[in-house]
Formats: structure tokens, sequence, C-alpha cells
């Protein structure tokens, strides 16, 4: 054998090497994220101007209200599914309230198909298609239309926030 054929050889078996190992991590975690529910937590108090956290880790659902005077409150869950058979449903649902006013909510639903663009033993990064173009724009402002998904032993972190994993209720098993 000559020196080329040589290196030409370990470069296929290194290149079949990554490759499978590349697999086998896209497979643990479909493993792992099949049929299962992240769930993000994120609510907050404001009283005479000063936010504190209620749920959650972070206390963005009381954004825009932190300088407020009265009492105010404010939520925004994120539910997302993802199914065995690849597709998801994003469940969105924010609400605020004032003291003295009407509570304010809305929500959204967004479903589609999920798949791992890219999977190391750290994390995955996940890239969800929407069936309707329209809610596109909707993903990405929720920052999840590509996203890095972990875990840190019990904890799962969706774009390095706090999120939670359980399994869902809407796939089909």
């Amino acid at each position: 054998m000559t020196r080329k054929t040589v290196v030409l050889m370990v470069s296929v078996v290194a290149l079949t090497t990554v490759t499978v190992l590349a697999q086998s991590q896209t497979a643990r975690w479909q493993k792992l994220l099949n049929n299962q529910m992240l769930s993000n937590v994120d609510a907050g108090a404001v009283k005479n101007g000063s936010a504190t956290a209620r749920a959650g880790e972070t206390q963005t659902g009381a954004g825009g209200l932190a300088g407020l005077a009265t009492a105010a409150a404010g939520s925004s869950v994120s539910k997302l599914s993802l199914c065995a058979d690849r597709s998801f449903v994003l469940a969105l649902e924010d609400s605020a309230s004032v003291q003295g006013m009407a509570p304010v909510s809305s929500a959204a639903q967004i479903s589609g198909t999920w798949a791992i663009s890219a999977a190391t033993q750290v994390d995955a990064k996940i890239k969800l298609t929407p069936r309707r173009a329209s809610d596109a724009s909707l993903l990405k402002s929720a920052q999840l239309q590509n996203f890095t998904v972990a875990f840190t032993g019990d904890r799962t972190f969706v774009n390095q926030t706090r999120w939670y994993r359980m399994p869902a209720a809407i796939c089909k098993k």
C-alpha cells in the first residue's frame, strides 16, 4: 500500500467514526425529547415599583410593568410538546393585571414539525418548522424557531434559560 492509500483509508475511517458518533448523539437526544413537554413558567409581581419573582426563574413576565406605582402581576407560559412522530405543538399564554383594571391575556398555538439539526453529548440544536408560514415570525419572536436544549442533572435549559421537562399529554404514544 502506498502512503496516499493509507492516509485515504484513515481519513475514511475517521469520517465514518465522526458520522456514527453524530448519529448516535442525535438518536440519544431524540429518545430524551420524544413525547416530552418543555415548559417555562415566568411570572412576576410588582408592588410600589419594585419587581419580585413569584414563580419560575426570571421575572420578564412583569416586564414593562416594573415602573408602575400600584400593584401589578404578569405571567408568560410557553408549553412545547415534542412528539415522537416529529410533530410539535407550542402553546403560548400571556397575562397581565394591574390593580383596579381588568386583566389582559392572550394565547396562541402553533403546530408543525421538529428536527434535531445538530447534537453533542452536552446539548442539541432543535429546529421547529410551523405548518403555517405566518407562524414563523411568532416562533422567531418567542426565540423558539431554532433553539438549544441542554440537561444539567435533572434541570432542563432552553437557550440557557431554566425550563421544565415532563411527559407530553397531547402526544400519541
